[in-house]
């Protein structure tokens, strides 16, 4: 019985990391775009530097989906 459900957690852990890295590299795309309309270097930088910690949590995610045994 624990073997013929075992698919139902690794097909739920899986749609919850792919919604995850969706939801990272839109975050990515999003405040990118919204570095490059600001007009200070200070703020481009601060909203880049936000972009970069969602391109590390999509990186994260990759390694751990790779990891996996």
């Amino acid at each position: 019985a624990t073997a013929d459900r075992s698919w139902l957690f690794f097909y739920i852990f899986g749609q919850l990391l792919v919604h995850q890295i969706k939801r990272a590299v839109l975050s990515i795309l999003l405040n990118i775009a919204v570095g490059v309309g600001k007009t200070t270097v200070a703020d481009k930088e601060g909203i880049l530097c936000i972009a970069r910690g969602s391109a590390m949590e999509t990186v994260a995610i990759f390694l751990e989906i790779l990891l996996i045994p």
